[in-house]
């Protein structure tokens, strides 16, 4: 690409058609679908292979060390419970669940599509206002 196509490009002005409330409403609620399906294989996958073994020596020695397997709200309790790998790991798998959306839509709106799944169901792009990608 020369400089004359660039400049042609960045300085040609777009037909530019903004959909309406509906067609952004249905894109928007396919991607919510298609982001909870997502986030929920994805901590199913860290509660089956990463946190059930932590929950359960968690749950073992809450037992071992105060001979019931019901917490109470006592700080030695609360404290135990946070202290315990098992809440660590919980805590990561959370921000890695919120992370999986953010990619999908990052991913999605900057790919060569520039829209997420439901958007591209719904034929609508995400542009910049000189109508290049973003």
């Amino acid at each position: 690409m020369n400089i004359k196509n660039l400049l042609s490009k960045l300085t040609k002005t777009h037909d530019i058609k903004y959909v309406g409330s509906f067609r952004r409403s249905t894109a928007s609620l396919i991607d919510i679908w298609i982001v909870i399906f997502l986030r929920a294989t994805t901590m199913h996958l860290f509660g089956k292979f990463w946190l059930e073994e932590k929950f359960i020596k968690l749950k073992q020695d809450f037992v071992t060390n105060f001979g019931t397997d019901t917490p109470k709200n006592t700080p030695e309790h609360i404290n135990f419970i946070i202290n315990s790998d098992a809440f660590l790991c919980l805590v990561i798998s959370i921000m890695i669940v919120i992370l999986v959306g953010a990619l999908y839509h990052a991913y999605f709106n900057a790919s060569a599509w520039n829209a997420t799944i439901g958007k591209r169901i719904m034929k609508i792009m995400v542009l910049k206002e000189s109508g290049l990608k973003i």
